[in-house]
């Protein structure tokens, strides 16, 4: 028997399960194989056509227990999902415990049932009947789970149906509305804060006043303003501070400007003493200030002609120095001091005379100091490199008394080359010393011994044992 799993909403996912088993032991459960989404099949209403896009997916062995499998349905997916219809759902060509299996494993429905409910008793007892045929009576004992008393409920309600606009509750209302309305006429119609509007003022105002004042404020203004355009008839209290730019000011200031001022244009009908402004030059802050600045003031930028600061500039360049020498008179310069100058000049002159060689005895005897000496020198060089050089005799002698000592008085130190290392005259005359006298042969290496007779300088191995034809070093 197919397992039917119910009546669904149009759209809904049906997911359902069913399990399989060993064939030689019903109750043992075996898992399913060669099943995919694909060979689950639909039928609608016992039509042999199948739903192309049946939207049904498998998982096999759930939850990872054998056996249990659970397929899920999604009935959105397809138009031939609709309401009033039967669904039958196969799987095809599955293979459980070595048995290929084709069946039908569900049955389902969307909105294909009716289910109708005619109630005729509530909690055993019988129904009221109803006033409108259909509509169930109510019988209300408590609102939101409180007892009530609805018994006057619909005398009341009853009651403000009847009510008419000449009632007495209406009449009522009536007068408090209209008192309300004599209050609210005097407010303009229009948003506040904008022309006509009204001025909200309390901690939540944030209304920008776009338009006039024309009344007079007795309270304070915690905000900005933009400006004062007609005249303010005096400030009584004290103004604590203003931030922003004054523009100008047209009366008198009578205090003190603690702040900067950009620029007084005119001032008039005020003088100052000749004691008070004596005061200022001599000892102002302002003037000492201006004095500093005058002297202190770099030269390099005063080229106007015919100015001071032109004429110190010239002088700290050295400019105008014609202007001074033409000051100078020229007597001043032909007295005692000319004379001393020309004293000078003439013995400077005969110093370069002495060394320059203007005059040839002098010259001769400076170079009689020098020439003598520097003869001698190179005359003692020159032997020095005849010696060297060997005129005929002196070199002759000394490479054979060198070519003695080397064959026939001196001793080789005894040393060894390694394998295959560049080797000094001692090192090869010793080598071959050793593999011409002093060796031994074992199968098929060669050793060679030192001086000693017993310290192995070198070893050579042989190509053969018994018949070699060659050897070479091995170390």
């Amino acid at each position: 028997m197919v397992p039917y799993f119910g009546d669904f909403a149009e759209d809904a996912t049906v997911r359902f399960v069913f399990n399989t088993f060993s064939s030689d032991d019903p109750s043992a459960s075996v898992t399913i194989t060669n099943l995919v989404d694909a060979d689950l099949k639909v039928h609608k209403d016992g039509s042999v056509t199948q739903i192309v896009t049946d939207g049904a997916t498998i998982t096999i062995d759930f939850d990872g227990i054998t056996g249990n499998h659970m397929v899920a349905i999604d009935t959105s997916v397809h138009a031939d999902y609709s309401t009033g219809s039967d669904y039958h759902i196969r799987m095809e060509g599955t293979t459980v415990d070595g048995a290929t299996i084709n069946a039908f494993i569900g049955h389902f429905s969307i909105e294909n049932r009716f289910n109708e409910v005619d109630v005729v008793k509530w909690l055993g007892t019988a129904a009221a009947t109803p006033t409108v045929a259909g509509v169930p009576e109510v019988d209300l004992t408590h609102v939101a789970g409180a007892t009530t008393n609805v018994s006057a409920l619909a005398t009341n309600v009853d009651a403000i149906n009847t009510l008419s606009a000449g009632a007495t509750g209406f009449a009522a209302i009536d007068t408090v509305v209209d008192a309300i309305k004599v209050k609210t006429d005097f407010l303009p119609s229009a948003t506040a804060g904008a022309a006509g509007g009204v001025f909200i003022a309390g901690t939540n105002a944030a209304t920008t006043v776009t338009t006039s004042f024309t009344t007079t404020f007795t309270g304070n203004l915690t905000g900005s303003v933009g400006s004062v355009t007609g005249a303010v008839g005096s400030v009584t209290g004290a103004v604590g501070s203003v931030t922003g730019a004054v523009g100008s000011v047209a009366g008198n200031v009578d205090g003190n400007v603690s702040g900067t001022v950009a620029s007084v244009v005119t001032k008039t009908g005020y003088a100052l003493s000749s004691t008070g402004a004596d005061l200022i030059l001599k000892s102002s802050t302002f003037a000492l200030a201006m004095a500093d600045a005058v002297w202190d003031e770099l030269l390099a930028g005063h080229v106007t002609a015919d100015t001071a600061g032109l004429l110190l500039n010239d002088w700290q360049d050295g400019g105008r120095l014609d202007l001074l020498l033409d000051a100078i008179p020229t007597t001043a310069m032909r007295g005692t001091d000319n004379a001393a100058t020309a004293a000078s000049l003439a013995t400077a002159q005969l110093d370069l005379d002495t060394i320059t060689g203007s005059d040839g005895v002098t010259l001769a005897t400076t170079q009689a100091n020098y020439a003598p000496a520097t003869a001698t020198a190179m005359s003692a060089a020159q032997t020095d490199l005849d010696t060297i050089t060997d005129t005929g005799v002196t070199t002759v002698a000394l490479t054979s008394a060198a070519i003695t000592d080397v064959w026939s008085t001196d001793t080789l130190t005894e040393a060894y080359a390694a394998d295959g290392a560049a080797a000094t005259p001692a090192q090869l005359l010793y080598l071959l010393l050793s593999a011409c006298t002093e060796f031994s042969v074992s199968g098929t290496t060669v050793t060679c011994k030192k001086l000693d007779g017993s310290t192995t300088a070198a070893t050579n191995t042989l190509n053969d044992s018994t018949s070699p034809t060659s050897r070479t070093r091995a170390t």
